[in-house]
């Protein structure tokens, strides 16, 4: 217990021994997992939050949501490291690329950016979304953004240059 309003996104620290969640509540609480009570609230946000991401060592926790920043924290004790802006509306999806600095984020401004969230700075911007994005994921092993949508199509985009490489239906 502890939020309240929904809660909208969850992460596990690599080591297991943390769970954080994102709620419409505006906030991100820390929990000792598996068996443990909330740590802290990291964040209080002025919108909701949608979507939690990770760093893969577990250090850096990315947070964003109706407000249109990404914010970077360092973990586990919470402290802001900086913020990311260039989306125009809610910030609904966001993924880490596994064994890299890269976050993925989606908002209903229709375009997916992709950012070193080590370094704060945005890498790529892709405005070819013809549809509403439901979900978003990052191969681990290829340089390939994989999207899916309302309208239940798949679609995989070559990360450096943005373009889709192939359609699924």
């Amino acid at each position: 217990e502890g939020h309240t309003g929904l809660v909208r996104s969850l992460v596990i620290s690599p080591e297991s021994f943390f769970l954080y969640s994102a709620s419409f509540d505006g906030t991100i609480r820390s929990w000792r997992f598996p068996f443990g009570p909330e740590l802290k609230t990291i964040l209080r946000s002025k919108g909701e939050i949608f979507g939690l991401a990770l760093s893969p060592g577990g250090d850096l926790l990315v947070a964003a949501g109706a407000d249109r920043v990404l914010s970077v924290f360092q973990m586990p004790d919470g402290k802001p490291v900086h913020e990311m802006e260039g989306h125009t509306a809610t910030i609904t999806n966001l993924v880490t690329a596994p064994d890299t600095e890269y976050v993925a984020s989606y908002s209903r401004d229709r375009t997916i950016r992709v950012w070193n969230y080590v370094s704060g700075r945005q890498i790529q911007v892709i405005e070819d979304t013809q549809d509403v994005i439901t979900a978003v994921c990052i191969h681990p092993n290829e340089q390939v953004l994989i999207t899916a949508t309302l309208k239940g199509m798949i679609r995989l985009y070559n990360s450096p240059s943005g373009q889709i490489e192939v359609w699924l239906f």
